[in-house]
């Protein structure tokens, strides 16, 4: 019995490998030194993984510690009276705060209005009515992409809302930047007197100004866009003959004969080019049309009259 107490001792002492060093034997002294000895192993190996487990969370809570405090946005908590509980991230910097810096404060008086309209405390209050609310704010020069969401505790109740707010204002200014820059190769496109296109190998036509669209008769782009490259051409010949000669020489420059939607035929110049990838392959044509219809008439009112003209005459 002496071992068994010295056993106890010693693991209130904190001795966990301690074990009474008796033998197992079938009498009941050896069998209590069993269960006893049983016992410590089976508190030792639970200790043990208890241990690796709260290292493991420590570690877990530490890694998410590391990435809030680095991610590149504010992420914040209120309680149910709409006052900050909590904010992180690297995005507080651009805002002028340090980490929970706002803890105390309510969305009023950091947004220096009560206006219940205003988006960040509309999308607050539907929060805490159970939604989830994603809104847009510009503050302080920089745009913010947001949203919040219920903060719930163990028994699922809403106790404040969590939200999240990412910088995209230089995503912002990118897309601005994209935006004005289509603008203004659309009002180059459409603005030029020439005829413009883009059609595929096999004969869609994917674009046409508006200079185009009018020369050939249609009532806007859609309808163009809609007809087969190879309807437009008088003749079927005219688009193969070009065709081949984009795809041997990469470019093509020929006087040919187009149809317009009432089946009048004018004569253009089209000038055209072969688009390819890297590898070399045909991705699409484009090129520019010009109506030639008057120059034609011309040169052949010019022809006429040679041949009519009394000095082309010969005397008999």
């Amino acid at each position: 019995m002496a071992a068994l107490l010295a056993l106890a001792a010693a693991w209130w002492a904190g001795d966990q490998d301690a074990r009474t060093g008796l033998p197992h034997t079938a009498g009941e002294v050896g069998q209590l030194a069993r269960a006893f000895d049983g016992m410590a192993s089976a508190l030792q190996q639970r200790q043990a993984e208890t241990r690796a487990a709260e290292e493991a969370l420590r570690a877990s809570e530490e890694r998410l510690r590391l990435l809030v405090e680095q991610l590149p946005a504010v992420i914040w908590t209120t309680d149910r009276n709409l006052r900050f509980t909590s904010s992180q991230g690297a995005g507080l910097a651009r805002l002028g705060l340090r980490p929970n810096q706002v803890v105390g404060h309510s969305l009023g008086e950091y947004f220096r209005t009560d206006d219940p309209d205003y988006p960040p405390i509309a999308a607050h209050r539907a929060a805490l009515a159970g939604e989830s609310v994603a809104y847009d704010l510009e503050l302080n020069g920089r745009a913010y992409q947001s949203h919040v969401e219920p903060l719930r505790n163990g028994a699922g109740q809403t106790v404040g809302v969590l939200g999240i707010a990412l910088d995209v204002t230089e995503r912002r200014r990118a897309e601005e930047s994209i935006r004005q820059a289509e603008a203004r190769y659309c009002a180059l496109f459409n603005g030029v007197p020439v005829g413009l296109y883009r059609t595929t190998t096999a004969g869609r036509i994917l674009d046409a100004n508006r200079a185009l669209v009018e020369m050939l008769g249609y009532p806007d782009r859609e309808a163009l866009l809609a007809v087969p490259a190879q309807h437009v051409y008088a003749r079927p010949e005219d688009r193969r003959a070009w065709q081949e000669q984009l795809e041997q020489h990469g470019v093509a420059r020929l006087e040919i004969q187009l149809r317009r939607l009432d089946g009048t035929p004018i004569w253009v110049e089209d000038y055209g080019q072969a688009i390819r990838d890297e590898s070399g392959q045909v991705l699409y044509y484009e090129g520019s049309i010009q109506d030639i219809t008057e120059r034609k008439r011309a040169e052949e009112a010019i022809r006429a009259l040679i041949i009519t003209a009394p000095w082309t005459t010969v005397p008999t």
